[in-house]
């Protein structure tokens, strides 16, 4: 690609509820915060960077970089900011890095929590010990006194500044933090799930988890797959299983998995030991699968589900799958199929 010349960069923020844009050239910058509400922001994004570029004598075409807020905070509002600069990026062969707003209130602070309320006394939370240590989590009323009663600094929704996101936002241009893509950035693990989380883990199968997993899939399904698939898999590295951390590295679950296509990866199947059962802990390695996924820059999961299954329906459902198709009398016994779709 070739080097622009006398370049700029664009940020955009969608997810407060004023419309944030700033574009930053040479030593210099210029922004523009909207008087309006967040309903509006579709329909004003375009028409003011354009309006922006225009008072400082500038065009899209010198734009280098976009930066982009890309959450927590309302799902139509990230999704704005996203959708945006992932168009200008593709039109103008600019770069990516996405930002997100708890980043943004506790600036490049080595320590300290950043809260934003996110309604009914809960708030999201980035819990920082030192630079490349984040936690994100949504934590209640309660949590955030327990912060100021340990001494922990505490930074609230007051201090992000319009010059927090520029700082941010160079440091990860210095740094190279570009993506291809932007991707939402979604916050849903509780300070409550982070205990029981303590006493799972989640890591890619070895050789030696075989027999594990052999076990458990044959007290989980009434036509259990052959020791040789479930093998191919384990090598292949479309396995994940859930560790019990404190029973000595006991395997508790798995989820099987391959990528299909470039932009997907389809779920095979998941189980867990029947004792552990019950207990939402499916949700871990769904997690993972999905992080695996914004790591790899692919875009949808997708699975299908016997329509009689309702524990696993629920699992599914219940982060974030969404349906989108039947399959009549795909399985033995003429049980439908379900077919879900999960966007990373």
């Amino acid at each position: 690609m070739t080097m622009k010349k006398n370049t700029i960069d664009l940020l955009i923020d969608t997810t407060r509820d004023k419309l944030v844009l700033i574009i930053l050239y040479g030593a210099k910058y210029d922004l523009f915060i909207s008087k309006s509400r967040r309903r509006r922001h579709a329909s004003m994004v375009l028409t003011e960077i354009d309006a922006l570029l225009q008072k400082n004598g500038l065009n899209k075409d010198m734009i280098e970089t976009i930066g982009v807020v890309v959450g927590p905070g309302s799902f139509t509002g990230i999704r704005i900011g996203v959708s945006t600069a992932n168009a200008l990026s593709y039109a103008l062969g600019a770069k990516v890095i996405e930002i997100n707003s708890l980043e943004v209130i506790i600036k490049l602070r080595d320590k300290g929590v950043a809260i934003i309320d996110c309604g009914n006394e809960n708030y999201y939370i980035l819990e920082r010990d030192g630079a490349d240590n984040n936690c994100y989590y949504i934590a209640s009323k309660e949590d955030i006194s327990k912060y100021n009663l340990k001494g922990i600094d505490v930074y609230g929704e007051e201090m992000w500044s319009e010059e927090g996101l520029i700082d941010v936002f160079l440091e990860k241009k210095k740094n190279g933090y570009c993506v291809l893509k932007a991707i939402p950035f979604y916050i849903r693990e509780t300070s409550a799930d982070r205990g029981t989380e303590n006493k799972y883990s989640v890591r890619k199968a070895e050789s030696d988890d075989l027999q594990q997993i052999i076990d458990i899939e044959l007290e989980s399904f009434n036509n259990p797959w052959f020791k040789e698939s479930i093998s191919k898999y384990i090598i292949q590295s479309g396995c994940l299983v859930l560790v019990h951390k404190e029973v000595q590295e006991t395997i508790v679950g798995y989820l099987m998995y391959q990528t299909i296509s470039e932009d997907e990866i389809e779920i095979l199947k998941v189980a867990l030991k029947s004792e552990f059962r019950g207990a939402g802990l499916g949700r871990f390695l769904l997690d993972a699968l999905n992080e695996e996924a914004r790591e790899r820059r692919l875009t949808n999961i997708i699975l299908e589900v016997a329509a009689n299954n309702i524990p696993a329906i629920r699992l599914y459902e219940k982060n974030n799958f969404k349906k989108e198709g039947l399959r009549k009398k795909y399985y033995n016994n003429n049980i439908d199929a379900i077919l879900y779709r999960r966007v990373v």
